[in-house]
């Protein structure tokens, strides 16, 4: 019996998703929608000779890329400044609420001084995705360490462990959680503005491909590459699970 409740409660979403896109396809036949603003499924799969045409493929996996690479630079910056905030009190009252602020702000306005200091090329989206997703991630790595109980660090030191090892050890095992779901949300953020930013400024991948095909009135094509958006996002998703299991392997 729970093997099959746990069978049904993986195939739920698969199950909501095929459900809803049978009734959008339903709907579509029906006349209930207009096709000038949605497109059937059928449509869209229609339509993917189209996409790949435009380079589906290698537009996905720049997009993939460019999130990627600001994540990265977003990791190298934020994890030390959350690890400082963590461990110094006075930089915690300075800059915390200034961290928070920047996360709700919306960055993607920043787009033209980007522009102008590195051109209309990846550098300004990839600077624009980390900028984005630097603040998430120094906060939750901040809020991971703070959170670590004190008596394992303390049974850290009593073994004598030097700071580096009872990091890595200790520190790093037990914020771990916290730090990927900072990770994950870094990567909802940089790849929202990512895509954004080729929307706007009309380069480079799925975003830019988007916005093509809304240009051209090929909205089952539009909404193929939004999909391809979906896959990217799920694809990261993916990954940040398999880091998570890496670091918690029990």
């Amino acid at each position: 019996m729970r093997r099959k409740r746990s069978i049904l409660t993986r195939a739920a979403p698969a199950l909501f998703i095929a459900g809803g896109l049978a009734a959008l396809e339903l709907a579509m036949r029906l006349s209930l929608v207009s096709p000038l603003f949605v497109a059937s499924p059928s449509q869209v799969a229609a339509a993917v000779p189209l996409l790949l045409e435009e380079n589906l493929g290698a537009r996905f996996l720049q997009t993939f890329g460019e999130t990627l690479a600001a994540t990265i630079v977003a990791v190298a910056a934020g994890g030390p400044a959350g690890w400082a905030l963590a461990r110094s009190p006075s930089l915690d009252r300075a800059f915390k609420g200034w961290i928070a602020v920047i996360a709700s702000a919306p960055l993607i306005l920043l787009y033209p001084l980007f522009l102008v200091a590195f051109g209309r090329n990846m550098g300004t989206v990839v600077a624009i995705g980390a900028l984005s997703a630097l603040a998430p991630i120094a906060l939750k790595t901040r809020d991971g360490v703070v959170e670590v109980r004190k008596v394992l660090i303390e049974v850290g030191r009593g073994y004598g462990l030097s700071e580096g090892r009872l990091f890595r050890l200790i520190v790093l095992p037990a914020a771990s959680p916290t730090i990927v779901t900072g990770l994950r949300l870094a990567i909802v953020f940089a790849l929202a503005n990512v895509v954004a930013v080729e929307f706007i400024i009309n380069y480079g991948g799925v975003g830019y491909l988007v916005g093509e095909m809304a240009d051209r009135y090929e909205v089952p094509a539009m909404y193929g590459a939004i999909a391809a958006i979906v896959a990217a996002s799920a694809s990261f998703y993916v990954i940040t699970e398999r880091i998570e299991r890496w670091l918690r392997p029990f």
